[in-house]
């Protein structure tokens, strides 16, 4: 919410997404995607 308050609070819709990698000596990489990983308050989108 910080960085939307520095970008002005545009009333935008946007999701937080967290993409992992993880690196161990020996193995191939591997990948984790979580999608829309927090649920954000319903008054991010009135642009408050």
């Amino acid at each position: 919410m910080d960085w939307m308050r520095l970008l002005g609070n545009p009333r935008i819709q946007f999701r937080i997404d967290i993409a992992e990698i993880i690196l161990t000596e020996c193995e191939l990489p591997s990948f984790n995607l979580i999608e829309n990983a927090f649920q954000m308050p319903d008054r991010s989108m009135a642009g408050q």
